[in-house]
């Protein structure tokens, strides 16, 4: 045994964290026509909510509808029928 040490390989099961969400560029123009039709339809409060979403991004529930953040799918043919 001649004592060396073996030189280090990188590690191959190294965890990374995913991004979370990827934020887009928001363009004004549509945003504020959506927001003008919103208005139309729903009045202030369309107004703000539309406004709302586009600045500050998705809700907390529309995030959880990912389908990152549902349960597992189980497949038809797994399905307790009813009794």
């Amino acid at each position: 045994m001649s004592g060396a040490v073996p030189p280090p390989e990188p590690r191959r099961g190294k965890y990374v964290r995913k991004a979370v969400c990827e934020k887009r560029p928001l363009a004004m123009g549509p945003a504020c026509q959506l927001a003008v039709n919103a208005y139309a339809v729903w009045g202030f409060s369309g107004w703000t909510y539309i406004w709302r979403a586009a600045l500050q991004g998705p809700a907390a529930s529309e995030r959880e509808a990912r389908r990152g953040f549902l349960r597992p799918a189980v497949p038809p043919g797994a399905r307790a029928s009813p009794a």
